[in-house]
């Protein structure tokens, strides 16, 4: 199945031969899916609805008229074949809205087999106008089901959910409410997932700033996680406060003021790891700075928080560097941006 299917994608058979040929396919991967809940062959229908998934990609709305089929398929599925179920239920959704299309996600009037492809394919002509009150239903039923979802299931099912949550004018609130919880997790997929949303939803984060702060930081000391996670989560973490400083909205980045103290190395950190976060403290000061320039005379600020005190406290973290090579050390402390008083 994957071959063929491979086959037919690359040599583009759907616009090149005659539509049969492709009709034959789609039709023998949907009587391979249309047989939900049978534990014996949950596999090869789950690799059925990935190659179903990959021709709807290439060619988008190939099954938008079997949507409610589809939906249906997914309702009864209960192996952990759901995943790709769902994940094909998703991808046709997105491509009605992303065309704007006005189909219906409900109806089943249209027989799965055998198949024909869509007239607004084979003709190209399209209605234009979606159906809100039933892609919102179907959009529902989808939130309703990601604690299904593997975290590579979840981060294709999200780059397809929130496109069509704004398409649909829904408020990014609802997205926050479900997957927010995902940043507790120790997964680099799930926490990117949280932070890509942020980025698209900003409004709907407000006031979790510190909260994402916080859990950044405690990712970075978690000592038994590979290094690469931590640093990324450093990464990411300088990101957000440039994000934030970017803002110009004071309120945001004056709540993590007293998140500096927490940046500094820590004795068993390795040196990758205290390189990276006295870059975040050299950084940090340069966010203290801009906030004593806001409040004008910088009194809000107490001599814990100063810029000189950041900096002095980081040269006592390069002194515990005297053990390293002299090569390693150099390599350090370019690393260190300097900050001009």
């Amino acid at each position: 199945m994957i071959s063929t299917t491979s086959i037919f994608i690359s040599i583009d058979a759907l616009n090149k031969f005659q539509a049969r040929c492709t009709e034959g396919l789609a039709e023998l991967l949907l009587t391979v899916i249309h047989r939900p809940n049978h534990g014996v062959d949950r596999q090869t229908r789950a690799i059925a609805c990935e190659c179903l998934r990959e021709l709807e990609k290439s060619y988008p709305c190939l099954l938008s008229g079997i949507a409610g089929h589809l939906w249906s398929l997914c309702q009864s599925e209960r192996t952990h074949a759901c995943q790709s179920y769902l994940l094909l239920f998703t991808m046709v959704v997105y491509n009605i809205v992303n065309r704007k299309l006005n189909v219906s996600v409900l109806n089943t009037s249209v027989p799965l087999v055998p198949f024909n492809v869509p007239q607004l394919i084979s003709n190209g002509k399209e209605f234009v106008g979606l159906n809100y009150k039933e892609l919102r239903r179907a959009l529902a039923f989808l939130l309703e089901t990601p604690q299904v979802l593997t975290p590579f299931g979840m981060m294709e099912f999200l780059q397809m959910i929130m496109p069509v949550a704004v398409a649909l004018e829904l408020q990014g609130s609802m997205l926050k409410v479900q997957f927010f919880g995902l940043i507790y997790s120790f997964d680099p997929l799930l926490c990117h997932l949280v932070l890509v949303m942020y980025s698209h939803f900003p409004d709907a984060f407000d006031g979790q700033e510190v909260e994402i702060v916080k859990r950044l930081m405690l990712i970075s000391k978690e000592t038994q996680h590979y290094l690469v996670f931590r640093l990324l989560s450093l990464h990411w973490l300088l990101d957000l406060l440039s994000k934030l400083m970017l803002s110009r909205e004071s309120k945001k980045y004056k709540s993590v003021v007293d998140m500096g103290l927490r940046f500094y190395p820590a004795v068993f950190d390795p040196l990758a790891l205290k390189a990276l976060k006295l870059d975040l403290l050299a950084f940090y000061s340069i966010y203290l700075e801009g906030l004593k320039l806001e409040g004008g005379s910088g009194e809000d600020c107490d001599a814990s928080k100063s810029v000189v005190k950041l900096i002095e406290d980081g040269l006592i973290s390069v002194s515990a560097f005297k053990c390293y090579l002299p090569g390693a050390l150099k390599l350090l402390l370019h690393s260190v941006p300097f900050i001009n008083f």
